[in-house]
């Protein structure tokens, strides 16, 4: 079989202009609009066509355009001047079928609205307190804090993801506070629905933590913990928990980044109450397991 794949991806940022004179890049205006387009065309000589590909939610069909994501976005930066923030966006395509997923056993249906709420990109509210420690609370639909992948591909074209970003929260639904105790140190407190923010197994809350480290000029080190329950039966021993570690080094034109997860989670739905774990890490796809 030969394939023809041709694929178009474009990333906008429109910043809106500063009223009257010019001004320096940190007065200016804290209102941001993005567009982004992710689209692709997949040619197959194969006869007869199955339309078939590969089993990602990204270019998983041949001989058809697809329109992997489109998306918009308009935020508000908060700042000294005006302490309110806010981000709302809508995307669209292929890649947000993806996020409806079955709920977690034993119930067999996602929250009844997942339908709609896939198209929400961000839709939170934001506050700063303190602008230099660096404490804002944001509440709404949040960006996933886990994993080092992001869920726009644009960054590097010639970058395939991992499949473990496929396991990892996109969007969570809940309460983010942010605080810097200091100028290399940046911390990140959560309460959210669950992991999964497009399903209900309950009404508890989950819990996260992350801590950025920049060690030295380049060199980073971020932690990321998830705990909460994700399983109809809430007890503690059914919780959910996530470990997260990420070291970077980056320079002006290398990165080289690594990243180890660890998940647990007792199984309240099977007989014996059997414990799912993974370890996955960015580079080997394999698990232990059926944790995510």
């Amino acid at each position: 079989m030969r394939v023809l794949f041709l694929a178009c991806c474009a990333w906008i940022t429109l910043l809106a202009p500063a009223q009257g004179k010019a001004e320096p890049p940190e007065s200016s205006s804290p209102w941001g609009f993005q567009l982004y387009f992710d689209g692709g065309y997949a040619a197959s000589s194969t006869e007869p066509g199955n339309e078939t590909w590969r089993s990602k939610s990204t270019t998983f069909r041949l001989d058809s355009p697809r329109v992997n994501l489109a998306m918009g976005v308009v935020r508000k930066e908060p700042t000294d001047a005006s302490r309110w923030g806010l981000a709302f966006g809508l995307q669209a395509g292929v890649d947000t079928e993806g996020l409806v997923t079955s709920a977690p056993p034993p119930a067999d249906e996602p929250v009844s609205n997942a339908d709609t709420l896939r198209h929400l990109y961000r839709a939170n509210l934001s506050y700063l307190f303190s602008a230099r420690r660096g404490i804002r609370v944001t509440a709404g639909l949040l960006s996933g804090f886990v994993g080092y992948e992001s869920y726009l591909a644009i960054d590097n074209a010639n970058h395939t993801r991992g499949y473990i970003i496929d396991n990892v929260p996109y969007f969570l639904w809940g309460v983010e506070t942010a605080y810097s105790p200091g100028d290399t140190v940046d911390l990140g407190f959560y309460l959210v629905t669950g992991y999964n923010y497009l399903t209900n197994p309950n009404s508890r809350p989950s819990y996260g933590f992350q801590v950025s480290w920049r060690i030295a000029p380049g060199v980073s080190l971020t932690q990321n913990l998830y705990y909460g329950p994700d399983q109809d039966d809430t007890d503690i021993e059914f919780w959910r928990f996530l470990s997260d570690t990420i070291v970077e080094w980056k320079t002006d034109r290398f990165l080289l980044a690594a990243a180890l997860d660890y998940g647990t989670e007792r199984q309240a739905h099977l007989p014996g109450t059997p414990r799912a774990d993974s370890t996955p890490t960015r580079s080997d796809t394999s698990s232990r397991g059926s944790l995510f």
